[in-house]
C-alpha cells in the first residue's frame, strides 16, 4: 500500500509537468491510472512503464533523429526518389502550413498535396473496448500489404483502399462522415484521405509492383550488407516509400 502511494505521488507530479508542456486534453488522471494499475495486476509496476502512459509523442526507435528524404540523398548518396516512383510525405504537426498534408511525389516529381487527418494523439477506447494511444508512427516505411476493403474490428469501422505500413496502422479512404475532419487530428492513428485520392495511391502502388529496392530504416538511412559499409541491401517490396514527419 505504502509502494502504491509514492507512486501515486509521483504520477501527481508527472501528469502537471506533461499537462502543461501540451495541448492533448484527454489524458488519464492519476487516479484512473492508480485504478488501472490494480485492476490489470497484482505487481506495482515500473517507473518505466507507469511514465509510458504520460507520453504524448512517439518514442523514437533509435537515438538518431530521423531524416528527411533531402537530408538522407545528399548524405549517403542514394536518390529515393528515383527507386520508388511512389513517394508519400506525410505531415502529421497539428499547427502550420503544412500540418494535416500529404505531399505525393510520382516518378521523381511532385505531383499534388492532400488533405489528410492522422491520429488525434489521445488515449481512446474503441468501440471494442480495447484502450489505446491514437497516435500515427513517425519515420520510413513501405506498405506491407494492401487490403482494398479492410474492415476494421478496432473501430468498426470500414477503411477501403488500405495500404499497411506498419501494424494495424494504415493510410486508407475516410468513410463520408470523417471527410468534414480532413485538415486535424482526427484519426485513431491511421491516415485518412479523400475516397478518390485514397484509391488512386492505392491502385498506383499495385500497378507499381513490387522490385527489389535499396532498404532503409525507419530513422531514414540506408540498411548496408552484413559485413559491408559501403553496399546497400537489396530487397523485394512495394515500390512505394512513406515518409511520416511531425
Amino acid at each position: 500500500m505504502k509502494n502504491r502511494l509514492i507512486i501515486l505521488m509521483i504520477l501527481m507530479t508527472t501528469a502537471t509537468s506533461v499537462f502543461a508542456q501540451s495541448n492533448l486534453d484527454d489524458f488519464l488522471s492519476p487516479d484512473e491510472i492508480l485504478q488501472e494499475i490494480e485492476d490489470s495486476s497484482d505487481e506495482v509496476l515500473g517507473m518505466d512503464e507507469i511514465l509510458d502512459f504520460f507520453e504524448p509523442l512517439q518514442a523514437p526507435l533509435s537515438p538518431q533523429r530521423n531524416l528527411s528524404l533531402q537530408e538522407s540523398t545528399q548524405i549517403y548518396g542514394v536518390n529515393w526518389l528515383k527507386h520508388y516512383p511512389l513517394v508519400l510525405v506525410i505531415n502529421t504537426s497539428q499547427k502550420g502550413p503544412q500540418a494535416q498534408r500529404m505531399t505525393v511525389y510520382r516518378n521523381g516529381r511532385k505531383s499534388g498535396v492532400y488533405v489528410i487527418s492522422s491520429g488525434r494523439e489521445k488515449w481512446e477506447k474503441a468501440k471494442s473496448g480495447k484502450r489505446y494511444f491514437s497516435r500515427t508512427p513517425v519515420g520510413w516505411f513501405t506498405p506491407t500489404r494492401l487490403v482494398k476493403n479492410h474492415y476494421s474490428s478496432t473501430w468498426q469501422a470500414p477503411m477501403d483502399y488500405s495500404m499497411f505500413f506498419i501494424g494495424g496502422i494504415a493510410t486508407h479512404a475516410a468513410v463520408k462522415a470523417s471527410e468534414k475532419e480532413l485538415g486535424k487530428r482526427a484519426s485513431g492513428g491511421c491516415v485518412r484521405l479523400l475516397r478518390a485520392q485514397a484509391r488512386d495511391l492505392f491502385v498506383t502502388t499495385q500497378a507499381n509492383g513490387m522490385a527489389r529496392v535499396p532498404r532503409f530504416d525507419r530513422s531514414g538511412r540506408p540498411v548496408y550488407k552484413k559485413n559491408s559499409k559501403k553496399e546497400i541491401s537489396y530487397q523485394k517490396q512495394y515500390r512505394t516509400l512513406i515518409y511520416v514527419t511531425r
